[in-house]
């Protein structure tokens, strides 16, 4: 199952302390870019919570509408994306579900289509950078890779999200 749940919470100071120096000046313009239009949220396991998370700052802040989705509900919806921003959230950029809905927002072409990962060099990353136009904003927290539960990841992207206020 990975490392014990205790260990990584011992790192939560550590991470969060990482998160506040990071420079998020790129994300900062992401988000900014979005406040005046509606937000879909990607995420799935951990990162599904990120996605909540970002969906209820985007509509406190903005007053804009946001939703979430899991991958698979993403790839099934006939909702148009043409007038929306799509945020994806992922700890590990290697989700394959993840991996599938980004080639699906890719081909439908969003009006802006941004990620978040809290590691470099991810295949979501080269499967953005690859693809040209959506921006990845790509971290790596000083702490080891989380267990089942990806507790100093979550609070990564919760963070750095909520620093862009």
């Amino acid at each position: 199952m990975g490392r014990p749940y205790a260990t990584e919470l011992l790192e939560l100071d550590e991470t969060y302390k990482w998160c506040v120096r990071t420079p998020i000046s790129g994300l900062a313009r992401s988000v900014a870019g979005c406040a005046d239009q509606p937000l879909i949220a990607v995420g799935s396991g951990g990162s599904l919570t990120s996605a909540h998370f970002a969906g209820f700052l985007h509509t406190s802040l903005t007053g804009q509408a946001s939703q979430v989705f899991t991958p698979y509900e993403l790839v099934t919806t006939s909702q148009q994306l043409t007038r929306s921003t799509v945020l994806v959230c992922s700890a590990g950029g290697s989700n394959p579900d993840i991996l599938l809905a980004t080639e699906f927002l890719i081909k439908r072409a969003p009006r802006n289509l941004f990620a978040v990962i809290i590691k470099n060099r991810t295949a979501l990353q080269i499967q953005m950078e690859s693809a040209g136009w959506p921006r990845c904003h790509a971290y790596s927290t000083p702490t080891k890779k989380d267990g089942f539960l990806a507790t100093n990841s979550l609070l990564a992207t919760i963070v750095l999200l909520t620093r862009r206020l």
